[in-house]
C-alpha cells in the first residue's frame, strides 16, 4: 500500500453516531408538521371554498348566457317561420344569407386547391 494512503486510513477516526439521532429528527419533523397544520388547513379550506364559489358562479353565468342565446334563437325562428309560408317565395336576401357563407367557403376551397396544384407543379423538376 502507498504510505500516503496508509497514513490517511490510520488518521481517520470514525465518529460514533448517536443511536437516537434519527428518532429525535423525526420527532422534530412531526412537531413542526403538527404546529403548521391548523393554519395550512384553514388556508386550504378557504382556497377550496373560494375556488368552488368561483366555479359555481362561472357555471351560473354560462347557463344564463346559454338561456339568453336560446331565447334569442327561438324568437328569431318564429319570425323566420312567419316569413316563409307555404306557397310563398323566399326573398332574395334570405337566400343570400343562407347560401352566402357556403359559397365563400367553396371559393376558399377552390383557391386552396389551385394553390396546391401550382405548388406541386412548381416542385416537379
Amino acid at each position: 500500500m502507498d504510505p500516503i494512503e496508509s497514513a490517511l486510513q490510520s488518521s481517520s477516526r470514525k465518529r460514533a453516531v448517536p443511536a437516537d439521532l434519527h428518532d429525535s429528527i423525526m420527532q422534530r419533523v412531526r412537531e413542526a408538521a403538527a404546529g403548521a397544520s391548523p393554519q395550512s388547513n384553514l388556508a386550504r379550506s378557504m382556497w377550496r371554498s373560494s375556488t368552488a364559489l368561483s366555479a359555481a358562479l362561472l357555471v351560473v353565468a354560462a347557463l344564463c348566457f346559454t338561456l339568453i342565446r336560446i331565447g334569442e334563437r327561438a324568437s328569431s325562428g318564429k319570425s323566420a317561420s312567419i316569413a316563409i309560408e307555404p306557397g310563398g317565395e323566399i326573398p332574395e336576401q334570405a337566400a343570400e344569407v343562407l347560401i352566402g357563407p357556403l359559397a365563400r367557403e367553396l371559393d376558399h376551397a377552390n383557391r386552396d386547391v389551385k394553390n396546391a396544384i401550382q405548388f406541386l407543379l412548381a416542385s416537379v423538376p
